[in-house]
């Protein structure tokens, strides 16, 4: 009996070590240290040891602001400290994060769609509250394992109340209180218009395009004013702009759907949104950006509710004036002018206009007028004004050549000819933008100028010659013994030798190209994977 009592008591000594490292070795939850009190460290492990005994999934979670690549770093956690056939991990750093889903059962539920959309990486506000934070992210796997479903990577995170956003951070770029001050602000904008206008941030595009991206986003989020989501939760061209942002590689795109087509062209897009938001997202300065885009996106949503969206458009006349042909192949012209020449032209025609300062004031005032170079012409049916901005049309629209255009323009407006009238003052226009500096007082001076530049020294020389008399024997010329002729030919005169260059033609493709002013009006669409139609612009800040 002793010997048996002794034989359990070594074999409890020697088990001893190893339940201690076993206890070592479950630990989920690594961060730096006063990060979390000991008690709350005891329960977040509790909670990660409750989800692996009910679901058989592992979570785990570290917390490392000296690592600066994460996916070897990653790699390193996983050999060290992970032995369970199926777990999910999540490591971050100061500025990026990174999952890690292992086996079989975990993988099959933890897609990447789900990782990137329902299991939020807490990022920066872990260090003002990291408890909850961290339990968050447990109690989102959890979650995610008991529906044993997945979200489409592109479908819009909600918050646990179940409200979307409009306003959506995945990245902990921006401060809680600022994130939840845009949000608000877009929600009002959204419903002040009735158009949504969205901005989001998300870490990757999970291989896809921006563009693809930002249309799935918007489609599968549910998002679009005035659409109703089918039984998946999608909606197809609602009224709506996005701005999404993805980290990984810098990449952004504007996407629009329904009215925002309309609202927002690819002009207000290029030249009005873009360059407001860029400068901001490319020297990291998110709220800012954002602020910005929503600043604009106010602007242009008023300027298309008054029926004016903002776009490309330099022919200003009464509804009916002119065609639809007509207009377009006007502005293509003015287009051209200022691809040529840095000045931009305007028309407008105001029949109902008393002083026609207030249509021009009226066209600068809403930004329409972005050139730094601009001739504007604006009538009535009575008469006509000019304003010129900038050095060069200053210089190049001399007085008379204002008196000359208006007069033939209002001439046939006065007649009914619009169409007429907008050719005549972009042709008269061009004829004075390419019209070489020099008039002909300038050729008249320049002419005396240089005749007396030669007169001068060829007079000097004159008189430093010798008079000699003229002799009519050209033998008087030559000094005796000077000229030999030892051989003589005949040589045929009067030959003609005609010489000819082969030029052969090169083919010339079609389209319209040119610089920053070529015409393109409204705004270009494709189809998203949704079938639904989407305009806008993506690119890389």
């Amino acid at each position: 009996m002793k010997r048996t009592l002794s034989l359990l008591l070594v074999a409890l000594l020697l088990l001893l070590p190893l339940s201690a490292a076993r206890a070592d070795d479950a630990q989920r939850i690594y961060t730096p240290d006063g990060l979390l009190s000991e008690d709350q460290h005891a329960r977040l492990e509790q909670r990660a040891e409750e989800i692996f005994g009910s679901r058989g999934v592992a979570p785990y979670y570290f917390f490392d602001l000296n690592a600066t690549e994460l996916i070897p770093y990653c790699e390193t956690f996983i050999r060290e400290h992970v032995s369970e056939e199926n777990a999910i991990i999540l490591g971050l750093s100061a500025k990026q994060y990174y999952f890690a889903v292992i086996g079989d059962a975990a993988s099959a539920v933890l897609t990447d769609d789900v990782c990137d959309n329902v299991i939020y990486p807490p990022y920066s506000e872990v260090r003002d509250d990291p408890a909850s934070k961290i339990l968050a992210y447990l109690d989102a796997v959890d979650a995610a394992l008991q529906a044993e479903t997945t979200v489409p990577v592109t479908q819009a995170p909600t918050e646990n109340d179940g409200v979307k956003h409009y306003a959506v951070d995945q990245m902990g770029l921006l401060r809680e209180t600022d994130l939840d001050a845009l949000d608000e602000r877009l929600c009002e904008l959204s419903e002040t218009y009735r158009c949504d206008v969205l901005a989001a941030i998300v870490p990757s595009l999970g291989g896809k395009t921006a563009e693809e991206f930002a249309d799935d986003y918007f489609d599968y989020g549910g998002y679009g004013y005035g659409a109703t989501p089918d039984a998946n939760g999608t909606t197809v061209n609602g009224d709506g702009i996005l701005l999404l942002i993805s980290m990984e590689d810098r990449d952004f795109a504007i996407s629009t759907s329904g009215y925002g087509i309309t609202a927002f062209t690819d002009y207000g897009i290029l030249n009005y949104i873009e360059p407001s938001v860029l400068p901001y997202l490319r020297s990291d300065s998110y709220r800012d950006a954002f602020n910005a885009y929503a600043d604009r996106c106010e602007e242009l949503l008023k300027m298309a509710r008054d029926g004016r969206p903002f776009d490309l458009n330099r022919v200003y006349t009464p509804d009916g004036a002119l065609t639809d042909s007509q207009w377009l192949t006007a502005n293509e012209a003015i287009a051209r002018v200022y691809d040529s020449s840095d000045v931009a032209l305007y028309f407008l025609y105001d029949p109902d206009a008393t002083d026609l300062s207030v249509p021009i004031d009226r066209l600068i005032g809403e930004k329409r007028l972005q050139e730094s170079n601009a001739v504007v012409f604006c009538a009535n049916e009575t008469g006509s004004t000019f304003r010129l901005i900038g050095s060069a049309a200053v210089s190049k629209f001399l007085e008379k050549d204002r008196n000359a255009i208006a007069n033939d323009v209002t001439k046939l407006l006065r007649s009914g000819d619009c169409y007429g009238a907008v050719q005549t003052f972009v042709n008269s226009s061009t004829t004075v933008l390419n019209r070489h500096p020099l008039n002909g007082f300038l050729i008249f001076l320049a002419i005396v100028a240089g005749a007396l530049f030669a007169f001068i020294p060829v007079t000097a020389m004159k008189r430093q010659l010798t008079d000699v008399n003229q002799k009519f024997d050209a033998d008087a010329y030559l000094t005796p013994s000077s000229f030999l002729l030892t051989q003589n030919s005949d040589v045929l005169l009067n030959t003609h030798t005609s010489r000819s260059v082969h030029v052969t033609p090169q083919s010339s493709s079609g389209g319209r190209s040119g610089g920053g002013g070529s015409f393109h009006s409204g705004s270009s669409t494709h189809t998203s994977s949704s079938g639904g139609s989407h305009g806008g612009h993506s690119g890389k800040f």
